[in-house]
């Protein structure tokens, strides 16, 4: 039951986020804020992602941190079975196997901060850039006369 409301929230709460486009200025200029990707990112693998309609990177970043999180979960079980056998047996194979083990859960947690630091600051980003091609089409090169001018439309 606790896992069907915590899919139901999710599955609430991305698809809220995703639907959210707000208008910046008369002109209709699409806009994303960088705070709600940031925070959805950091919250939920993807989330970010989602949020700036980026649905591939999504992909990517919830099979990374999946991966990550699977491995720091795998490796501490062993780092306590091998605990374990180390307190019954006082064997030094047992307690290389734990430290070997815990290390690698160690590893894991640092890179999982890592992805998730990175895909918070890739969604913070993108929601920056969200509107680059609206401001790019006020923005206009000229040439004239052998000169150049810089146009920008208001």
């Amino acid at each position: 039951m606790k896992k069907m409301m915590l899919i139901i929230a999710f599955y609430l709460l991305l698809s809220s986020a995703a639907a959210e486009i707000t208008i910046s200025d008369s002109l209709d200029a699409p806009y994303r804020s960088p705070i709600k990707a940031g925070l959805l990112s950091a919250l939920l693998p993807g989330g970010g992602q989602i949020y700036n309609q980026s649905y591939i990177k999504a992909g990517a970043v919830v099979v990374i941190e999946g991966l990550f999180l699977g491995y720091a979960i795998k490796n501490h079980q062993e780092a306590d079975k091998y605990y374990d056998l180390w307190k019954e047996t006082d064997s030094q194979f047992d307690f290389d196997r734990y430290e070997h083990y815990y290390e690698k859960r160690e590893n894991d947690i640092w890179w999982l901060g890592i992805t998730i630091f990175l895909s918070t600051l890739d969604a913070v980003t993108d929601a920056y850039l969200y509107d680059f091609e609206y401001q790019k089409q006020k923005v206009r090169l000229k040439f004239k006369d052998k000169s150049v001018l810089l146009e920008y439309k208001f």
